[in-house]
């Protein structure tokens, strides 16, 4: 493939042909699959959505602030739909809409983290929330191809198959994305899915009053729409593990080399999909193990397994009876493998135990 040459200076990249270029992208033809079309500094060029409705365009990096979309002048943002978000307790703020312009409820949640929109907003954990963000811009780098898989069938850059957030809210949306990777905007991705957006939103302090309040219910009503038209939904209140939980078992056989139980064989792993995330199952076929997940309300007792995980997921942990009840079981056996559990799965594993769960209180 071709190397561009050493830097001229802080800055300065030697500018490259089109088929030059293009030869650094990984998965293109004479690539070294190379994880990105930045090296050394020198920036090869910048995939942005086209503007006529084709596929994405490659330009070079010098003409890239030149090929903003004629809609995001400032003129276009004042013109844009507006929306509310309403907390339960009347705290109201108004921002702008992007993505799905529909009307949603659920629980308000936030997340710090700098990077990885896509994989949140996948999440199946985010199941029936409203996830608030508090990195002060997001979008500016689009949505990755949506039917890329992995070596195990898996979505390469996703959590999951789909959006599983109720809605989406931000302090500042970059309708202009630019990423070697991208094929889609943000936006367009949330529409794909009837997913709601807003920003101009406050997150800091919207942050801090779920920190100082509690756990809050909240909606997002668009511009023109009754308050009422949009009933305050309680997520909690519903078996949301059942709704993102696999249906039939499914076996995952790593291409690394085998871990041995102590039975000589490949060692395996037993995971109940509580609304297991893609890079969970993918570290575990780093590890050399085979891993059976099966669903949340598997009965397990008959299943030969060197350990056990119970997966991250949505929800009131006290709603998955079935699988408290499997868990503790299993613990009141002498023999009982090894038992881990993360997140949503660690919960249940207290409850199995005689522990008690709760949301986080009002002060």
């Amino acid at each position: 493939a071709t190397r561009p040459p050493p830097s001229r200076g802080k800055g300065d990249a030697t500018p490259l042909s089109p088929s030059s270029r293009n030869s650094l992208l990984p998965g293109t033809p004479g690539s070294n699959h190379l994880s990105s079309p930045v090296l050394h500094g020198n920036k090869l060029g910048c995939k942005r959505p086209s503007f006529d409705g084709g596929s994405p365009q490659m330009l070079p990096p010098r003409k890239v602030l030149a090929a903003k979309r004629a809609k995001t002048d400032i003129t276009s943002e004042l013109e844009q739909q507006r929306a509310t978000l309403i907390l339960a307790d009347g705290t109201r703020w108004e921002g702008v809409a992007f993505g799905a312009k529909v009307g949603v409820a659920g629980e308000v949640v936030f997340n710090t983290a700098m990077v990885g929109y896509p994989e949140s907003l996948t999440d199946p954990s985010y199941r029936g929330q409203l996830l608030c963000l508090t990195y002060p811009m997001i979008g500016n780098y689009g949505v990755p191809d949506l039917d890329s898989r992995d070596d195990i069938g898996l979505p390469t850059f996703f959590e999951s198959e789909k959006i599983h957030a109720t809605a989406l809210i931000v302090a500042e949306y970059s309708h202009d994305a630019c990423h070697w990777n991208l094929t889609h905007t943000l936006s367009d991705w949330l529409k794909q899915h009837n997913v709601p957006g807003i920003y101009g939103i406050d997150t800091r302090a919207l942050t801090k009053h779920i920190r100082e309040q509690g756990a809050m219910l909240g909606k997002i009503v668009p511009a023109g729409a009754a308050e009422s038209s949009v009933p305050q939904v309680n997520p909690n209140d519903l078996n949301l593990v059942a709704e993102v939980s696999l249906k039939e078992p499914r076996l995952f056989v790593s291409h690394a080399p085998p871990r041995q139980g102590k039975d000589g064989k490949r060692m395996r792993i037993l995971a109940i999909d509580c609304g297991i995330k893609a890079n969970i199952i993918r570290y575990f076929m780093s590890k050399g193990v085979e891993l059976l997940l099966v669903p949340w309300d598997y009965d397990f007792s008959g299943e030969a397994f060197d350990g056990l995980f119970i997966s991250n997921g949505p929800g009131d942990p006290t709603q998955c009876q079935k699988t408290i009840g499997h868990l503790r079981a299993l613990l009141e056996r002498a023999d009982a493998p090894p038992v881990f559990g993360i997140c949503l799965g660690n919960q249940l594993l207290a409850l199995a135990a005689g522990c008690t769960t709760s949301c986080s209180p009002s002060p």
